[in-house]
């Protein structure tokens, strides 16, 4: 290189760098910017940190930490962190850390499908990468998927022969969960394989929806699992900035109209014909149909509880094929308003929604300091209308350092490291009566004394209070019943 050239190259590698930095710095906020991160699971893989460290040091008795190797990675990554920067920081360093991790990764595979890099897509992955998975808390889940869309960002153009070297990405988004990394196998499998026929693609369509099809015909088959019709609804992805309540219904419909008009212009630049047999087009295609016609929950033998979000989850990889797809498109004036208007709405109702659940927790949080040292608590939420689950772990949060939250899902469902045992005194042992707790037809045995549950002392307003449960009271959310 002449050094004219090198000066251009240090100068554009620097530039990229500033943009990478400020543009990381941007898309993190909304884990910084209330006092605590509302994320539905989030609040158990806390707590389930925590209180693997007392297992660990012995303060805990009647649970145990299995050897397993996926499901674990953002469990690790907070049970490292916690004791160096305590709960506060740990969470928020720890979900930051997934946030960029699918942030950068989706756009990495977006650019590299499209062949350029924009703004317009940038939005729409961080609209996603705050959307509904997120939310759920499901951060293993999360943190797989943004491991395996980098994985197909660095292999999309790369020679067969140079896509061992990046494997590792597949093993460690392996230890975060399972489900993504034959997803990614599977897509780049077929990339391809299309490269190399690409006139009889749609055989190669056709061959690979047989065997999605084969695949519900063996789950269904084999292991009890619940599918339903509503699950076609997903398939765009635009489904995961459908969060708490119906104003999120504004910007699904905003950011759908927004895609509609890209595609529309894409079809005008390169032809329907062109548009459909586009591999990110069929894997889109390939990936709405998977998560249309499979379960949507699969209750496998080697766990008491079953595998839920299955639509929901694969609606995540809907969305970036999506953005993937139509960053070919133009864009004008028209569609760049819609997606600010989209992307503004959005963080402004979540940062709403934040608040609100956020002096919920305080409420909680106050309700059980006062309890004494290491007892077992329950808590049922207050019912609302909304598309995320009630808001059943902000009590684990609350009990760290202070109680055992007694209706901890985790060691009971066989899914993660921390396991109950049998009549565990710490914790509900059976995931069926914890079901009956979260629905709210649980009656209180003998063998769970003494146990105390916060609970709303007013319908004005949410004020909480700790109160002692008896035998042979069923836990509700009414005080009346108590």
């Amino acid at each position: 290189m002449m050094p004219s050239e090198i000066e251009e190259f240090r100068e554009s590698s620097h530039q990229n760098f500033i943009y990478r930095l400020v543009v990381s710095i941007l898309i993190v906020i909304p884990c910084w910017w209330q006092s605590r991160i509302q994320a539905g699971d989030l609040s158990s893989h806390i707590y389930n940190a925590w209180l693997a460290i007392q297992v660990q040091r012995g303060s805990v008795v009647g649970l145990s930490l299995a050897h397993q190797y996926t499901n674990i990675a953002f469990d690790l990554l907070l049970s490292w962190l916690l004791p160096l920067v305590g709960v506060n920081y740990a969470q928020r360093l720890a979900v930051s850390c997934c946030v960029l991790v699918l942030f950068w990764g989706a756009l990495k595979f977006v650019d590299a499908v499209a062949d350029k890099h924009s703004w317009e897509t940038v939005i729409c992955v961080a609209l996603l990468a705050y959307g509904f998975v997120f939310h759920l808390g499901l951060f293993n889940f999360y943190l797989s998927t943004g491991l395996c869309f980098s994985f197909l960002g660095l292999t999309w153009h790369s020679p067969n022969q140079k896509i061992l070297k990046y494997l590792p990405l597949l093993l460690l988004a392996w230890s975060a969960h399972p489900l993504p990394v034959p997803w990614a196998i599977g897509a780049l499998f077929y990339q391809k394989l299309a490269k190399t026929m690409p006139n009889p693609r749609w055989i190669i369509f056709i061959g690979s929806l047989f065997v999605v099809i084969a695949v519900r015909v063996v789950i269904m088959h084999v292991y009890p699992a619940v599918w339903s019709p509503a699950q076609i609804s997903m398939s765009t992805g635009a489904d995961q900035v459908f969060l708490y309540g119906r104003q999120y219904v504004i910007v699904m419909i905003l950011l759908a109209l927004t895609w509609a008009v890209m595609m529309r212009n894409l079809a005008k630049r390169m032809t329907w014909h062109e548009v459909l047999i586009e591999t990110s087009f069929q894997l889109w295609s390939l990936t709405a149909l998977s998560l249309a016609i499979l379960p949507r929950s699969i209750l496998f033998n080697s766990h008491e509880a079953p595998f839920t979000f299955l639509p929901e989850r694969m609606s995540l990889f809907c969305g970036i094929l999506v953005c993937a797809l139509l960053a070919k498109a133009k864009t004008s004036a028209y569609t760049k308003t819609l997606l600010l208007l989209a992307a503004t709405l959005f963080f402004i109702f979540c940062y709403q929604d934040g608040q609100r659940l956020n002096q919920l927790e305080d409420q909680v949080l106050a309700s059980v300091q006062q309890l004494p040292a290491m007892a077992r608590v329950v808590f049922i939420p207050p019912n609302e209308t909304s598309r995320l689950p009630p808001p059943l772990h902000i009590i684990d949060r609350a009990c760290i350092g202070r109680c055992l939250s007694y209706g901890n899902y985790e060691p009971a469902s066989g899914h993660f490291r921390l396991r109950a045992t049998p009549h565990d005194p710490s914790v509900m042992s059976s995931y069926w009566e914890l079901q009956d707790l979260e629905q709210q037809h649980y009656i209180v045995q003998p063998k769970d004394l003494p146990l105390y549950q916060s609970i709303r002392t007013d319908d004005a307003q949410q004020n909480y209070k700790a109160i002692q449960l008896r035998a042979g009271v069923r836990v509700t959310e009414n005080i009346c019943c108590h």
